[in-house]
């Protein structure tokens, strides 16, 4: 950081008053006089007037250095543009030479990588080889050049080449170690293959004659059964005869039976049925004799109750009939006119109640 202070000379007029100004300001009168108040108001309107003038040139100066600002960048630009102008062609020419020697570095390198991969591709390649394809491929990494086109890789390839070929020795001895072992394996198991197949004949033979032996027998008995069952047969038939002769018998016995008892079912129910029928009209009888009884009854209460009712209106019309004779002095056709019109209710307003 920069700590050189620029003077500005606009600002020397004010520096030189500062003093004066100073010595003015820092007595403060008594404001609560008339006298100090005139003289506070009036340094501080004079002092305002400076500070004024100073904010004038201070815009003025700022003005002046900001122009000055942008002059000094525009004027780097302009000579850096010039400057680069001189750079550029020498950069390109020294660049242009770098690039060739990386490109052709780059190209020896990936040709020396290629050279090395075709060593490093065997040990997958030999996974799927006998131990003669793996020798081979052991003649083949022993022969490969690590001392011409390698260039920067050399030490690469020949750590490759030294890894490569202890890894196929190993794969080698191991395949030729497993090719013994399977060709051991194959042998006993061919020799396995022919005993198994004996043993499988001398079981096919032992079970056809045993099954030739159990045909044998077991024909001996489906014979001996057929006749047993063709003997059982003949036993049943004779059984079934002699039971289906009993069953006849039985079932005419029993036949007979049902038509007796059917025909005293019917006897019976005929008997019943007289009894019902007679037993029936009795009550019939009896029914309408009761009817006639009660039908007798209540007539003859009927006529009681009239002749009993006719008495009493006869009674109640005697009485009326004599009151009205009595009471209203009428004589006796009158008072019956009378008694026979009110029994009639041929009077207005007028009921007796009987």
């Amino acid at each position: 950081m920069n700590d050189t202070v620029i003077k500005i000379q606009a600002y020397n007029e004010f520096e030189a008053g500062m003093a004066k100004l100073e010595e003015v300001s820092n007595f403060l009168p008594d404001a609560t006089t008339k006298e100090g108040y005139e003289k506070s108001k009036r340094i501080a309107l004079d002092i305002g007037k400076v500070k004024s003038k100073l904010e004038k040139v201070r815009v003025s100066e700022k003005s002046y250095w900001l122009e000055g600002g942008r002059q000094v960048q525009t004027q780097a630009k302009e000579i850096e543009v010039r400057l680069v102008n001189l750079i550029e062609p020498h950069k390109e020419a020294y660049k242009a030479v770098d690039n060739a020697e990386k490109l052709k570095k780059q190209k020896r390198q990936d040709e020396a990588t290629a050279k090395i991969e075709t060593i490093a591709i065997m040990i997958e390649t030999a996974e799927h080889l006998d131990s003669v394809g793996v020798s081979e491929l052991m003649e083949q990494c022993e022969q490969f050049d690590t001392e011409n086109g390698l260039w920067e890789l050399t030490n690469d390839g020949i750590a490759c080449k030294l890894r490569v070929g202890k890894k196929l020795l190993d794969m080698y001895l191991t395949k030729q170690q497993n090719e013994a072992n399977e060709k051991e394996l194959a042998e006993l198991r061919a020799k396995q293959a022919i005993q198994d197949q004996k043993d499988h004949d001398a079981r096919i033979a032992k079970q056809a004659s045993e099954q030739a032996e159990k045909d044998k027998q077991e024909a001996i008995e489906r014979e001996e059964q057929a006749k047993a069952n063709q003997l059982k047969a003949e036993q049943d038939k004779i059984k079934t005869e002699k039971r289906l002769k009993e069953l006849d018998k039985q079932y005419k016995i029993d036949a007979e039976m049902q038509k007796e008892a059917a025909i005293e079912r019917a006897r019976q129910a005929k008997i019943e049925a007289e009894n019902q029928a007679e037993e029936s009209a009795k009550r019939a009888r009896q029914e309408e004799q009761a009817k006639f009884k009660a039908q007798k009854e209540a007539h003859e209460k009927h006529q009681a109750e009239l002749e009993a009712n006719k008495r009493h209106v006869g009674a109640i019309c005697k009485a009326t009939k004599e009151s009205l004779i009595q009471e209203c002095e009428l004589d006796e056709d009158t008072a019956v006119k009378v008694t026979k019109a009110i029994a009639k209710k041929l009077i207005a307003n007028l009921i007796v109640q009987y």
